[in-house]
C-alpha cells in the first residue's frame, strides 16, 4: 500500500468496503453524497457516545438507589431495635420490682405515671400540662438538687436504716445541710432556689413542726404475717426464719403524716396494741385507765432491727394522698373549721383571729378575747379569693400539716421503692384497706372498730363499683372529705401553684395528677 492509500479518508470508502481511487487532494470540493456520509458517521459516533453517557448515568442512578435502599433498611432496623429496647427497659423495671417481692404492693400504685419516664427530659412522649408543671418545678425549684446533692434515693433495701434512726438521719444529714446551703448568700443554691423552697427547708428542721417525731412511724405487733412473706399468715413449718419471726410476733411499721389520716391510724394502732375500743365497751370506768389514742405511740413496741439481709423484721406500709386534695383538706380543717386549740393556719398574723381588748367599766381590768374574723376575712369574702391568698402566702411560714409527704418518715422518697405495701387515700381507699387486712389478718379487729370495714365487706353491693364498694370507694368521712370540694376552691392559678409546691410528691412518689386538675389547666390555656 502506497502513501496515498494510507491517507484515505473513511468517507471515501465504498459501500462494499473497498478503497476508492479518489483521494482528498483529487476532490477538493466534496459532493452532496460526501456530506451525507459525513453526517451519518457523525451521528453514529454521537449516538455511541450518548448511549455510553446514558449508561453511565443509569449506573450512577442505580448506585444512588442502592445507597437509598441501604439507608432505608438501616433506619428501619434502628427503629426496630429501639422499639424492642424500650420494651426491654419497661420489662426490666417490672423485674426489678418483682425481685424485691413487692408485686402485691405495686398493684395499688399508678402504672401509667412511671418515674423513670418522668425523669427522662429528652423523652419525646407527649406530656400533659400538669406533668410539665411538676417536672419544671422539680428541676428548677430545688427538689432535684436536694436529691442529687444532699439526699439521694436508697438503691437497695439493705441500705434502709431502721426506723429509730432514719428520721434523725434525714434531718441532720439532709435537710439541715441543704437549709444552710440554700440560705447562705453567694452559694449556687441560694441563687438558684426560689424563696418558698428555702423557707420550706428552714421550717422543716424546726423542732415545733415535729418532722422527726416518732409518731410518724407507728409500730404494730403481731399482725400475723412474716416480713416479706408476700401476704397472709405464714406457717411456722415453712422455714426456720419464718418460725422465729412468728414466735416473736411479726410486726408492721406504718408511715403516717399530717393530713394523711393520722387520727385514724393512731386509733388503729391503739386498738391493735392496747384493745382500746374493746376495753372501753367492756368496762364503764375504762376511760380513766385506757391510754389516750393520741399518745399510744409513746408506749408502742420498740422498732424492730434489721435482719441479716438488711431488711427490717417488720413490713413497712404507707398510704399516699393526692397533694391537691391534701392541701385543701388542711386549709379547710385549720383555716376554715378551726377545731384545734392550737392555731395552725399560718402566717398567724394574716389568717388567724386577732386578740382584741374588751372592758366592761372604766376601772375594770382589760380582758382579751379572740375575734371571730381574721384580718384576711375582713378584706375578702369570696372563698376562692381567700383560698388563693392563702396559697400565695402560706410558704412564709410552713406549718407541719402542709409539709410534703416526701419529707416524712426519714425522707419517704428515699425508701418508697422498698415498702411492702403502698396504698392510696383516694377513690380506692377502702379497697386498699381490705387488701391490707387480707395480707395482715391481725389488723381485722382494728379495721372493724375504726374504719367499719366489715360493714362494707358484708354489703351486697361490695365489689360492684359503687361509691362505697371494694372496687371504687371514696374517702368521705375520712379527714374533711376535701375531694368533693376541689372545684369550689381551686382555680387554674392555685392548681398550678400547689402543684409547684408539691412537685416532689408527684415525681418522687409516682403520684398521678387528678383528671379534674388537668381539665382545669387545659381550659385555662
Amino acid at each position: 500500500m502506497n502513501h496515498r492509500e494510507k491517507n484515505l479518508s473513511p468517507i471515501h470508502r465504498s459501500p462494499a468496503g473497498a478503497i476508492s481511487s479518489k483521494t482528498v487532494s483529487d476532490s477538493p470540493v466534496p459532493s452532496l453524497e460526501t456530506k451525507t456520509s459525513r453526517f451519518d458517521s457523525f451521528f453514529v459516533r454521537y449516538n455511541h457516545l450518548y448511549r455510553k453517557a446514558r449508561m453511565n448515568v443509569n449506573i450512577y442512578h442505580q448506585q444512588q438507589l442502592r445507597y437509598f435502599y441501604y439507608c432505608r433498611c438501616a433506619c428501619l432496623s434502628a427503629g426496630f431495635c429501639a422499639f424492642w429496647l424500650v420494651v426491654l427497659l419497661e420489662s426490666g423495671v417490672d423485674v426489678t420490682v418483682n425481685s424485691h417481692n413487692q408485686i402485691s404492693a405495686r398493684h395499688t400504685r399508678p402504672k401509667y405515671y412511671r418515674r423513670h419516664d418522668f425523669y427522662n427530659t429528652n423523652s419525646t412522649a407527649i406530656k400533659s400540662i400538669g406533668q410539665r408543671i411538676v417536672e419544671s418545678s422539680y428541676r428548677n425549684s430545688g427538689f432535684a438538687d436536694l436529691v442529687a446533692d444532699f439526699c439521694p434515693q436508697s438503691k437497695s433495701s439493705s441500705s434502709i436504716m431502721e426506723a429509730s434512726t432514719i428520721q434523725n438521719y434525714f434531718m441532720s444529714k439532709c435537710l439541715i445541710p441543704a437549709k444552710l446551703s440554700g440560705n447562705t448568700p453567694g452559694t449556687k443554691h441560694h441563687e438558684r432556689w426560689p424563696w418558698w423552697f428555702r423557707t420550706l427547708l428552714r421550717d422543716s428542721v424546726h423542732r415545733k413542726n415535729g418532722l422527726a417525731g416518732s409518731w410518724h412511724m407507728l409500730q404494730f405487733k403481731d399482725v400475723d404475717s412474716a416480713s416479706g412473706s408476700g401476704g397472709g399468715a405464714t406457717s411456722p413449718s415453712s422455714s426456720s426464719s419464718s418460725s422465729l419471726l412468728l414466735e416473736k410476733g411479726p410486726g408492721l411499721q406504718l408511715c403516717v403524716y399530717e393530713k394523711g389520716g393520722t387520727k385514724h391510724w393512731k386509733q388503729l394502732q391503739c386498738e391493735h396494741n392496747h384493745d382500746y375500743f374493746r376495753n372501753d365497751s367492756n368496762s364503764k370506768n375504762s376511760s380513766s385507765s385506757r391510754p389516750d389514742f393520741n399518745h399510744c405511740w409513746e408506749t408502742q413496741p420498740p422498732y424492730d432491727g434489721p435482719l441479716d439481709n438488711g431488711r427490717s423484721k417488720s413490713d413497712r406500709v404507707v398510704f399516699l394522698r393526692d397533694p391537691l386534695d391534701r392541701f385543701l383538706s388542711g386549709f379547710l380543717d385549720k383555716c376554715v373549721n378551726r377545731k384545734d386549740a392550737v392555731d395552725h393556719c399560718e402566717p398567724v398574723s394574716v389568717f388567724s383571729p386577732q386578740k382584741e381588748e374588751k372592758t366592761t367599766t372604766e376601772n375594770a381590768t382589760p380582758q382579751s378575747a379572740l375575734s371571730q374574723e381574721s384580718p384576711i376575712d375582713t378584706m375578702l369574702w369570696d372563698r376562692r379569693i381567700t383560698f388563693e391568698a392563702y396559697v400565695d402566702t402560706f410558704p412564709l411560714t410552713w406549718n407541719m400539716h402542709f409539709l410534703p409527704q416526701s419529707f416524712y418518715c426519714g425522707g419517704l422518697y428515699r425508701s418508697i421503692d422498698h415498702y411492702d405495701f403502698v396504698g392510696s387515700m383516694g377513690e380506692d381507699f377502702y379497697r386498699d384497706l381490705w387488701e391490707l387486712q387480707e395480707r395482715y389478718p391481725g389488723l381485722e379487729p382494728g379495721m372493724r372498730s375504726i374504719f367499719k370495714l366489715h360493714q362494707k365487706l358484708d354489703s351486697p353491693n361490695f365489689g360492684k363499683g359503687n361509691s362505697n364498694t371494694k372496687s371504687g370507694s371514696n374517702v368521705k368521712g375520712i379527714e374533711t372529705g376535701a375531694a368533693g370540694k376541689v372545684l369550689d376552691y381551686y382555680t387554674p392559678h392555685t392548681v398550678r401553684r400547689v402543684m409547684e409546691y408539691y412537685a416532689m410528691d408527684y415525681v418522687a412518689l409516682d403520684l398521678p395528677i387528678p383528671e379534674w386538675a388537668e381539665k382545669m389547666l387545659l381550659q385555662s390555656e
